[in-house]
């Protein structure tokens, strides 16, 4: 197959959605087929075409709301016809909306979506445009031959939200890189930690987490990996807490560091209001760590189906209440899950599936297990 993943970020660009649809396109390529990544230039010295690692990448110029591309648009309805499938992501900008408008036009090729769709905004502002823009979208989006979402809790809201009917939703789980995982090591000299990975945003609750380290002692230390718009106000909160020796802001670091931060902690902790998925809690199973989430979105979805994952409400804890759960979940029996069902060649595989199925005419069938 001649595959498409269009996408409004990817490589040099870092971020979940750029990680899947690169592991994605990967894996394909692996497997045999040719696979393109159509994607937005957000930077003015990256060139408009070039090839990493046997994948041709195009960049296209978008405008900077939501990533709008009416040049995008056009290559789909001159040029998509030489595509077997063309795989749309994140839902959160126009990029899928594109390829619909594209696909209503020139009806040759197939178009899969994949939302990677949590149902509001990152604030009230952008919660409020997407419930105005959901009547547009179900008309839009009826062009799309299928899509594949991450969860049952995000099939669920394309359902109810953008009118998806059922047999044209497939839930395949986002992958995770098990054996690299698996092979890290622990860093040396390492202290108690709790872990957090996550960019950070006020709706990923990172300061209810900081303030709980007010209750939690001394030497337990909070780890934040990632960064964000959130971390001045943070860094802030932490010296009036007098906390700078125990919330260790590490920022962006490399995969392998990552994989050896999560060998080294005592527990993950995902706070966040707004998850299609939650990639970190498979991490963390993956290193043999409890997790411990935020019961919303698909974050109880993950804590019902594996005991390693103890879901509780951070709306209503408040620091104390959190620090309780973190120690409780902290000194409980913990036994590591098998996950190879998340490998990326696994997902990849399942993907492909869903495409034959659509290319002989059939339906994306929802098994309902998000694995």
């Amino acid at each position: 197959m001649l595959i498409a993943q269009v996408t409004p970020r990817y490589y040099p660009s870092v971020g979940g959605v750029e990680v899947v649809v690169q592991k994605l396109a990967t894996a394909m390529a692996n497997y045999g087929h040719e696979v393109e990544v159509l994607t937005i230039n957000h930077s003015s010295v990256l060139p408009s075409e070039e090839a990493v690692e046997g994948i041709l990448i195009k960049r296209f110029r978008a405008k900077k709301i939501y990533d709008y591309s009416p040049e995008l648009g056009r290559y789909l309805v001159s040029e998509g016809h030489r595509y077997d499938v063309v795989h749309a992501h994140s839902l959160h900008t126009f990029i899928p909306h594109v390829a619909a408008l594209a696909r209503q036009r020139n009806p040759r090729f197939k178009l899969v979506i994949t939302g990677h769709y949590h149902g509001r905004g990152r604030n009230e502002l952008s919660t409020f445009l997407l419930r105005l823009y959901r009547p547009l979208g179900r008309t839009v989006l009826k062009s799309a031959d299928g899509f594949i979402c991450v969860s049952n809790f995000e099939a669920n809201l394309l359902k109810k939200h953008l009118a998806v009917p059922s047999d044209h939703v497939s839930v395949i789980a986002n992958g995770v890189e098990l054996d690299e995982i698996r092979s890290a090591s622990a860093l040396p000299g390492s202290v108690k930690c709790i872990l957090i990975v996550s960019r950070l945003e006020r709706y990923k609750n990172v300061e209810l987490a900081v303030r709980a380290m007010g209750y939690i002692s001394e030497d337990v230390k909070l780890v934040v990996v990632g960064d964000g718009p959130d971390r001045p106000r943070l860094q802030k909160l932490v010296q009036k807490m007098n906390l700078r020796e125990r919330v260790l802001f590490q920022g962006s670091v490399s995969k392998s560091d990552l994989y050896r931060w999560y060998k080294t902690c005592s527990l993950v902790l995902n706070l966040s209001d707004l998850e299609a998925f939650g990639l970190t809690v498979i991490e963390g199973l993956a290193a043999g760590k409890p997790v411990l989430v935020n019961n919303r979105t698909a974050l109880a979805e993950l804590a019902k189906r594996f005991s390693g994952v103890t879901a509780v409400n951070v709306g209503e804890l408040g620091p104390r209440g959190l620090a309780e759960a973190i120690l409780t979940r902290m000194e409980s029996l913990f036994v590591a899950p098998t996950l190879d069902e998340y490998k990326w060649s696994t997902i990849a595989e399942k993907v492909l599936t869903s495409y034959r199925k659509i290319l002989n005419g059939g339906q994306a069938c929802c098994d309902g297990s998000g694995g």
